[in-house]
Order: structure tokens, then C-alpha cells, then sequence
């Protein structure tokens, strides 16, 4: 759908959009994310307000969408803040000193990690049934194999047995949702990485979790 600029535009069509996830486009800018967990439910108000904020009427799902977003963000760059405070100390610290740095961070990091998925699990049980639902489950950290663990093969097959483990296969509305493009490419990298016969194993695992072992 399209329509040229106005301050107040309706897009209106006689059928309705598939359920599933939508970017939003001002000309080549990208607006907002749009989601549609129910075809029945496309009759909305988007408001675009100063410094870009997006408010929808009559939609809460999306609402909490964005707000589930700007909240994950800010996980993020608090793990990014962390990290950062390492790799400067690496540079001016004495190694006991930076020993202890280094245990009180992944403190407060494990800390965060904790809240940010406990986060995660609420807004997709407060959403359960919709797309927003299985967008936070998806968006899930998985746990890293264990730190004693030096062999390559494998942290190769830990990461392609699990990279998926919160994905919904069984929701068509996840297809275009963008992060799981990203995982795939992510999935492919470890791949390419690996030797015969676990590059084609860990294909097949992966198939098995996506359509079943009686359909491949």
C-alpha cells in the first residue's frame, strides 16, 4: 500500500493484510514496525508524533511492541556499557586488579542478563496468542556452552542444535519478522564452518525442528 505525503493519511484496501509482521516506509525512510496478529483486527489510528515517537490507536499490541523494543535496547546497551568498561580497563589496569574488575562486571551483567529475560517471559505471557508473544520469545538469549569447554566442534554443534530453541516454527506470522533472517545467516556462518558429515546433521536437526522428521 501506498499514498502520497499528507499530515493525515487513510489506506484503506477490500481485503485484509495477512497476519503477520509489517515495516512501515516514509519514502526510503523506515517509520515504525507494524504488527498484525488478527486479520479481523486492521481498523487502527497511527499517530507520528515529535522526535518520532509512534503511537497507535486502538492497538495496544503495537504499542507494547514499540515500548518492548526501546526496553531491549536499553538491555543491550547496558551489556555494551559493561564490555566497554573492561576493554578500557584492560588497557591501564594491573592484571589483579583487573581480575577483580572483571568478576564484579559479569556480576552485574549476569544481573541484567536475568532481568532482561524475565522481561522477555512476561510481555509473552501478557501477549499470549499474538505475534508479539513469540517475538519475545524469540528474542530470548540462549544459554552459552559451558566455559570449560575448548573444543570447537563442539561450541559449532551446541550453537546450530540451539540457535533456534525459542522460535515458533509452528507461527507463519514469524516469517518476515527481520531477526530471524539474521539468525539464519548467523546458523549459515557456523555452518560453513563445520566438517562433513555434522554440517549436514545439523542442517537435517534443524529441519526436523521445522517440519517434523515424517515431512523431510
Amino acid at each position: 500500500l501506498s499514498a502520497p505525503f499528507r499530515s493525515q493519511t487513510t489506506l484503506k484496501q477490500k481485503k485484509t493484510l495477512p497476519e503477520g509482521y509489517y515495516q512501515v516506509s516514509g519514502d526510503d525512510q523506515h517509520l515504525f514496525p507494524l504488527l498484525i496478529s488478527n486479520e479481523k483486527e486492521e481498523n487502527f489510528t497511527v499517530t507520528l508524533r515529535a522526535k518520532g515517537e509512534v503511537f497507535f490507536e486502538n492497538n495496544d499490541e503495537n504499542n507494547q511492541h514499540l515500548a518492548f523494543e526501546r526496553q531491549i535496547a536499553q538491555y543491550e546497551q547496558e551489556i555494551d556499557s559493561i564490555e566497554n568498561i573492561y576493554i578500557q580497563a584492560s588497557h591501564t589496569l594491573p592484571q589483579n586488579m583487573l581480575r577483580t574488575l572483571a568478576d564484579s562486571l559479569m556480576i552485574k551483567e549476569k544481573v541484567i542478563l536475568e532481568n532482561a529475560d524475565a522481561y522477555k517471559l512476561r510481555i509473552a505471557a501478557e501477549n499470549k496468542g499474538k505475534l508479539l508473544s513469540n517475538i519475545a520469545k524469540f528474542s530470548r538469549r540462549i544459554k552459552s556452552p559451558s566455559q570449560y569447554v575448548q573444543s570447537q566442534k563442539y561450541i559449532f554443534q551446541y550453537y546450530t542444535q540451539h540457535l533456534f530453541d525459542y522460535y515458533s516454527f509452528d507461527d507463519p506470522r514469524m516469517a518476515f519478522y527481520p531477526k530471524v533472517s539474521d539468525k539464519i545467516l548467523e546458523f549459515s556462518k557456523i555452518i560453513l564452518q563445520m566438517q562433513a558429515p555434522d554440517d549436514t546433521l545439523a542442517i537435517q536437526q534443524l529441519l526436523h525442528k521445522a517440519y517434523g522428521a515424517d515431512d523431510i
